[in-house]
């Protein structure tokens, strides 16, 4: 029995915590064009908008690069351009907006702005380890419009960390592979090569047009300073995406849907009022850098977000009204 009460409360704890980010209002995609719905079914935004970014915990989303939406707050709020992506600076979060004059860095539940004095088209969180004392150093690297690059302080005033603009730029793993303990940046054809504190230890020349450095060279980097082995990360490679999810054994979803199995496989569809089965697809909404892909589902023109970090199971933010409308 105290085994059984135990658990009763550990769940009870769990849950409240979670239920804690619950969204009272969330974006959903009606015939390809996205709007804003709240629990009661209530639409906030007619659905309008082609394209869809999501900000923080899902706190903001950005539609069509133009109009703002505070999800907590289900307002419409002011843009300051393009979002580009978030960063952390001094354990807060900021968002990186851009127009065609400038960039903007905006903690938006502080109203707190960093009117930058470049132009960059994304900014990155990174660390470098020193791997001796193991205190580990926080820099932002930027990746500016003009297709160069700077190592930034993590603070406010974003003072650079290395005093050059660098054409190409890498950092270096050490033996684990998991912590990185070098930088190396690129003018021209000449390399440079920092340690954990931003300061400079080698410079060698290399010739290619795309490497910081040739394979020979870091192995004799590595034992000049005493590294096992040293690994490029190739940090300015593009990302390929290939975030998936499929769903659960048995998924707890809006009662519309329906769970079916075949041949041991499990298929969810959605019956209109008219018209044959439409089959649902597990979808993601890509690209936030704090809290990963939201799940949703997707079927025919339409999608609906079910991520239970966000959703209370088997809650539907879709207007219920508009379903009989929907076709293949």
């Amino acid at each position: 029995m105290k085994i059984k009460i135990l658990v009763l409360i550990v769940s009870c704890y769990q849950l409240t915590a979670f239920s804690q980010t619950f969204k009272g209002s969330l974006p959903y995609k009606q015939d390809n064009l996205w709007g804003v719905i709240d629990t009661t079914q209530q639409i906030i935004i007619e659905p309008q908008y082609k394209r869809l970014r999501v900000l923080g915990d899902l706190d903001y989303v950005q539609f069509d690069g133009k109009q703002l939406f505070d999800i907590n707050k289900g307002v419409k709020i002011d843009s300051e351009g393009i979002y580009a992506n978030g960063i952390t600076i001094e354990e807060h979060r900021y968002f990186l907006f851009n127009t065609d004059e400038k960039s903007t860095l905006i903690d938006l539940k502080r109203q707190d702005t960093i009117n930058l004095s470049l132009k960059y088209d994304r900014m990155y969180n990174v660390s470098l380890l020193d791997p001796k004392t193991n205190k580990k150093r926080d820099y932002i690297a930027g990746a500016l419009a003009s297709r160069k690059m700077v190592l930034l302080k993590n603070n406010k005033d974003l003072p650079l960390a290395a005093q050059k603009k660098f054409d190409e730029f890498d950092f270096v793993y050490g033996e684990d592979y998991r912590s990185f303990h070098l930088f190396i940046g690129k003018v021209k054809n000449k390399s440079y090569v920092y340690n954990s504190e931003l300061r400079l230890i080698r410079s060698v020349v290399n010739t290619d047009e795309y490497e910081v450095m040739s394979m020979d060279q870091l192995d004799v980097l590595a034992k000049t300073l005493k590294f096992d082995k040293l690994r490029l990360k190739c940090f300015s490679c593009a990302e390929v995406q290939s975030s998936f999810w499929s769903f659960s054994d048995d998924p707890i979803l809006p009662e519309i849907f329906t769970v079916e199995y075949k041949n041991n496989r499990l298929f969810v569809t959605y019956k209109p009022t008219e018209g044959d089965k439409i089959e649902v697809s597990p979808e993601l909404l890509y690209g936030n850098e704090f809290i990963g892909d939201v799940e949703t589902l997707g079927f025919g023109k339409n999608e609906v977000i079910v991520d239970y970090r966000y959703v209370k199971t088997k809650m539907l933010m879709f207007p219920e009204s508009e379903l009989k409308q929907i076709k293949n």
